[in-house]
């Protein structure tokens, strides 16, 4: 009762503070890049997997110097696509989106509208884990479930190497999705303070639902500083008495393995 008390007491104080149908919260809208990198990122996770399949295959028969071949190819393969993910951030032509009361407005940098969204609906943040979804559906699955019927009649120790070449994937696309945000905060902040308090928390979709299929497209709003999370803060708790922190939940719906 006391930290609800507390959380009212915060709300009443803040809430007449601005008035934001007047005086917007306007933000740079990276939410194009954010895309971008998803597609690059799923990219990744599909030559990863290729790569590393293949190197199962091969690891009865090859030397040393092939494999090795293949995983040079693999970190270059990574460096490349990291760089070239981290420079179209820097290199698109700046856009801002307006948050009002109850609309997300979105401006191309020549200052025109190309997209009103209402700000009703489920609040999430989400990241590469959500994006990467339904290609781990069609890829990792079925071969796990290929791997487990192997091991099952035939006892080959392959499944379990299988099985860590699966999490290992997993694992490097989302290392690639850690240090591509990584490298924006930093540009943006000038340092990296906080950045692991906030690392999973610089893309907020707003009344999206999917169902298989995106039904009703919702406003997305993607961030990679400090002073916009400060700022979306204030504007989250003064709108919609929401704690940023705390309220808005990642994504649960989607599990790795």
């Amino acid at each position: 009762m006391e930290n609800l008390n507390s959380k009212n007491d915060f709300f009443n104080k803040n809430r007449n503070l601005r008035d934001y149908d007047k005086e917007p919260l306007i933000l740079r809208d990276y939410s194009r890049e954010i895309t971008f990198h998803n597609i690059l990122n799923s990219i990744f996770f599909l030559i990863s997997l290729i790569i590393f399949m293949a190197i199962l295959g091969i690891k009865n028969y090859a030397d040393f110097n092939d494999i090795m071949e293949k995983i040079l190819i693999w970190l270059t393969i990574f460096i490349v696509l990291l760089l070239i993910d981290y420079s179209i951030i820097f290199l698109s032509k700046e856009r801002r989106v307006s948050l009002s009361n109850t609309k997300a407005t979105y401006y191309n940098a020549d200052l025109k509208i190309y997209k009103i969204y209402s700000l009703l609906g489920n609040k999430e943040f989400s990241s590469f884990l959500y994006a990467i979804n339904r290609i781990k559906n069609v890829f990792v699955y079925p071969f796990l479930i290929f791997s487990i019927t192997g091991f099952l009649f035939t006892f080959d120790s392959d499944f379990i190497i299988g099985l860590l070449v699966c999490i290992f994937v997993v694992f490097s696309a989302t290392m690639y999705d850690v240090l591509f945000r990584m490298l924006v905060y930093k540009k943006s902040n000038t340092n990296l303070a906080n950045f692991l308090e906030y690392s999973q928390k610089f893309v907020i979709d707003i009344g999206w639902k999917d169902g298989g299929r995106i039904v009703t497209p919702g406003a997305t709003i993607c961030f990679f500083n400090q002073n916009d999370h400060d700022l979306l803060k204030k504007y989250f708790f003064a709108i919609f008495h929401l704690n940023l922190d705390k309220d808005i939940k990642k994504l649960e719906r989607i599990k790795i393995f």
